[in-house]
C-alpha cells in the first residue's frame, strides 16, 4: 500500500475523526461547567458569608452580655459600699435620702433604695413611695447588700435603661436587641424592634444576676442568597444562545462527518492490511524521530507504541555494543544513502534478546510532492544468522577434534616412545646399584640418591603408561588412595620449580587422610596443572615491586560429604570468563599455552564421578578446586596399604 497511508498526518486525522462528533458539544459543556463552577463557588462563598455571620453574631451576643454584666457588677459594688458606711454609722435610715452615693444611684438607674431591718421591716424606702419615671417602667430587679447589724439593703434596678445605655449603637444598627422572659415576653428593648423575617435570632441566658431573663439579639437583615442577587434571566438568555449555537455547529459537524465516512472506511481497510503484515514498518520524520509503528513491529523489539512513538535517536532497540556503528547507519540513512538492496543490523529487544534484522528504507512522500521522512520495513533473519552461527560452530568443533585426535596420537606416540629410554634408565640404575653393592666402601649419598632416581623412573613410567590409557580411552585404574598424600606428591615434585619461580606454597589440611577410590597419578597431574597455572598467572600479571613473591594456597577439607582441594593465587583471577570457556580445548589465557590442561583436568576428574569448579578470589586471584567421592569405610588406601605390606 501506498507509503502514506499511515503519515502523521493520516494518525491526526483518524484521531480527529474519531473525536469530531463531540466537539460540537464542547462549547455547551465548557459554558455549563463555568456557570456550574460559578455557582458553585457562589454557593461555597454563601455558606462562609452565613458561617461568618454566625460567628460575629455570637461574638456580638457575648461582647454585649459581658458589658451588662459588668454595669450590674458595678451597681452591686456601689450598693454594699452604702452598706458598710451604714455599718460604720456615717449616717441613719433618716438621712438616707441626703446621702451622695445614694443620690448618685437613683440618677443612675436604680428606682428605689429600700433599708430593711433584721425582722424584715421597712426602716426607710428613697425615695417615698417609689414613684418612677417613665424610662425607669418595666421589668426591674433587686440588688442586696447586707449589713452587720441583721439587716439589708435593696436596691431595685430598671432592665430598660440599662439595656438603652448599655448596648452599642453599631449593635443597635445591626441588630434588634432585647430582653425577653421564659415566654417570649419583651422585657425591655435597647431600640426600635425592627428586625428581618428570616433574620438570625440568637439568646443568652442572663441567669444570673436576673432569673429567667434571656438577652436576644435579631439580625436587622435578612442575608440574601447569590441566586437572589444575581439576574437570572440574563444568565438564561446567554446560556439559550449557548444551545443555538451548539445546535448549528453539530449541524455542521454532522456534514462534515458524512463526507469523511468513506476516506475513514478506506483507512481502516488499509490499516487492517499493514497490520495483517509480517514485516515490521516504521515511520521516521526527518530527523530519525519514530512517528509511526505497526504491530508486527512492536512484537519485533518488545516495545509499546506508546514507548516507541516520538522517540528521537538513539533508539531503546539499538545494541548497546553497536552503538558507534548503528549511529553511523542512521546519519548515513538519512543523508540518502541506504543501500537499495537493504542492510543487516543487530538490535536488542527490551527483554534483553539478540534480535538480526534486514532493514529497506524508502523516502516517505507527503500529497505535495515533499519527501518529508522514511518508511522502513525491517524482516526478521534471527534465525538465518543463528543458524549460520551453528554452522560455523559445528565447523570449529570439528576443527578442534581434529586436532584433538591428532594432539591423541602425538601424546600416544611419544608415550611409546618414552616407554623404552625409561625403562633403559631403570636398568641402568639398576646395574649401578648391583655393581656398588660388591664394593666395600659406598658413600650413603651415592646409594640414596640411586634409590630416588629409581624411583622417579619408575614413577614416570607409571605416569606414561596411565596417560597412554586415558587417551586410549581405556577407564582410569582406580584405587584407593589419600588425596592429602597424593597433594604433598604432587608439591614435592613442583617444589624446585615453586622455589626457583619465587612461589610461596601454603599448605592447609582440615582433615587427614582424605580417603578417595581413584587413579591418584592422574589425579596428581590434575593438582601439578592447577599448581603450575597458580604460580605462571602470578608470573604473568604485572608485580608491585621488583622481585616480589608469588603466593599460593592449596586447602584440603571434606565438603559436603565429599573430598575437597582447593588451589587459590593472588594473581588478576579468571578476567570474565566461564568454566566452559577455560576449559574449551586450545583455550589459554597464556601467550605461549596450548589450551589443553584445563581440558584434560576437567575430563579426569569427571571420568571419576567429580566436579571441577572455578571462580574468582574473595580479595583478588582464581581460585579452581575440585571435589572426589569419599572412599567407602573399610577400604585401605594406597599409603596404609603399603605401609602394612
Amino acid at each position: 500500500m501506498p507509503a502514506t497511508a499511515r503519515t502523521p498526518g493520516f494518525r491526526a486525522a483518524a484521531a480527529s475523526a474519531r473525536v469530531r462528533p463531540w466537539l460540537w458539544a464542547l462549547p455547551l459543556l465548557l459554558a455549563l461547567l463555568l456557570l456550574g463552577g460559578a455557582a458553585a463557588w457562589l454557593q461555597i462563598s454563601d455558606k462562609r458569608d452565613l458561617e461568618e455571620r454566625q460567628r460575629t453574631l455570637l461574638g456580638d451576643a457575648l461582647s454585649l452580655e459581658q458589658q451588662l454584666r459588668k454595669e450590674i457588677d458595678f451597681e452591686r459594688e456601689r450598693l454594699s459600699e452604702i452598706a458598710r458606711q451604714a455599718d460604720a454609722g456615717r449616717w441613719t435610715p433618716a438621712r438616707l435620702a441626703g446621702d451622695a452615693d445614694v443620690s448618685a444611684g437613683l440618677r443612675r438607674r436604680w428606682v428605689s433604695l429600700t433599708w430593711l431591718d433584721a425582722r424584715g421591716q421597712v426602716l426607710v424606702q428613697v425615695p417615698d413611695g417609689a414613684a418612677s419615671t417613665p424610662e425607669r417602667r418595666g421589668m426591674t430587679y433587686h440588688l442586696s447588700a447586707p449589713m452587720n447589724g441583721g439587716g439589708s439593703l435593696l436596691a431595685r434596678y430598671a432592665l430598660q435603661p440599662l439595656l438603652t445605655q448599655q448596648t452599642p449603637w453599631w449593635i443597635n444598627r445591626r441588630y434588634a436587641v432585647r430582653m425577653v422572659d421564659e415566654f417570649d415576653e419583651t422585657l425591655a428593648i435597647a431600640a426600635d424592634a425592627t428586625r428581618a423575617r428570616d433574620g438570625r435570632v440568637h439568646r443568652i441566658s442572663f441567669d444570673p444576676p436576673v432569673p429567667g431573663v434571656w438577652l436576644e439579639l435579631a439580625e436587622r437583615e435578612a442575608f440574601v442568597p447569590w441566586y437572589r442577587a444575581l439576574p437570572l434571566p440574563l444568565l438564561g438568555a446567554v446560556l439559550a444562545l449557548l444551545v443555538w449555537a451548539t445546535w448549528l455547529l453539530a449541524r455542521q459537524v454532522r456534514q462534515v462527518e458524512r463526507a469523511q465516512a468513506a476516506w475513514r472506511d478506506e483507512a481502516a481497510w488499509r490499516r487492517a492490511m499493514e497490520d495483517s503484515l509480517s514485516v515490521g514498518l516504521r515511520v521516521r520524520d526527518a530527523d530519525g524521530r519514530l512517528l509511526h509503528v505497526n504491530p508486527r513491529f512492536v512484537e519485533l523489539t518488545g516495545y509499546s507504541e506508546r514507548e516507541l512513538l516520538d522517540h528521537a535517536p538513539p533508539m531503546p532497540y539499538w545494541h548497546p555494543d553497536e552503538m558507534d556503528e548503528a549511529w553511523t547507519r542512521h546519519h548515513r540513512n538519512l543523508a540518502g544513502n541506504a543501500p537499495r538492496a537493504g542492510y543487516e543490523a543487530r538490535w536488542r529487544t527490551k527483554a534483553g534478546r539478540d534480535l538480526w534484522v534486514m532493514i529497506l528504507e524508502a523516502p516517505l512522500i507527503d500529497a505535495a510532492g515533499a519527501q518529508i521522512g522514511w518508511m522502513g520495513s525491517v524482516v526478521d533473519i534471527t534465525e538465518r544468522k543463528q543458524a549460520e552461527e551453528l554452522e560455523r560452530r559445528r565447523n570449529e568443533r570439528l576443527a578442534d577434534q581434529a586436532r584433538l585426535m591428532t594432539v591423541g596420537e602425538i601424546a600416544s606416540s611419544l608415550a611409546h616412545e618414552l616407554n623404552q629410554p625409561l625403562a633403559a634408565i631403570a636398568s641402568y640404575n639398576a646395574g649401578l646399584q648391583n655393581m656398588l653393592a660388591t664394593l666395600p666402601e659406598v658413600p650413603p649419598r651415592l646409594r640414596e640418591a640411586l634409590e630416588r632416581q629409581a624411583e622417579q623412573a619408575r614413577h614416570a613410567g607409571r605416569i606414561v603408561q596411565r596417560i597412554r590409557a586415558f587417551l586410549g580411552r581405556r577407564a582410569p585404574q582406580h584405587e584407593a588412595c589419600d588425596l592429602v598424600a597424593i597433594a604433598d606428591s604432587a608439591l614435592a615434585l613442583l617444589r624446585h620449580d615453586l622455589r626457583r619461580q619465587r612461589v610461596r606454597i601454603e599448605v592447609r589440611h582440615e582433615a587427614t587422610p582424605l580417603p578417595i577410590h581413584a587413579d591418584p597419578v592422574l589425579i596428581e597431574q590434575v593438582v601439578i596443572n592447577l599448581l603450575r597455572n597458580a604460580a605462571d598467572a602470578q608470573q604473568s600479571a604485572e608485580q608491585p615491586a621488583a622481585g616480589a613473591q608469588a603466593h599460593v594456597w592449596l586447602r584440603t577439607a571434606i565438603t559436603e560429604g565429599q573430598a575437597r582441594l582447593t588451589v587459590q593465587d593472588a594473581g588478576p583471577g579468571l578476567g570474565g570468563h566461564s568454566l566452559d570457556e577455560l576449559t574449551a580445548p586450545f583455550f589459554s589465557t597464556k601467550a605461549s599455552g596450548m589450551g589443553l590442561g584445563l581440558a584434560i583436568s576437567r575430563s579426569i576428574i569427571e571420568a571419576h564421578r567429580g566436579q571441577l569448579r572455578a571462580e574468582d578470589a574473595a580479595q583478588s586471584g582464581a581460585c579452581f578446586s575440585f571435589s572426589l567421592p569419599l572412599a567407602q569405610a573399610g577400604t585401605r588406601t594406597h599409603s596404609e596399604a603399603a605401609l602394612h605390606e
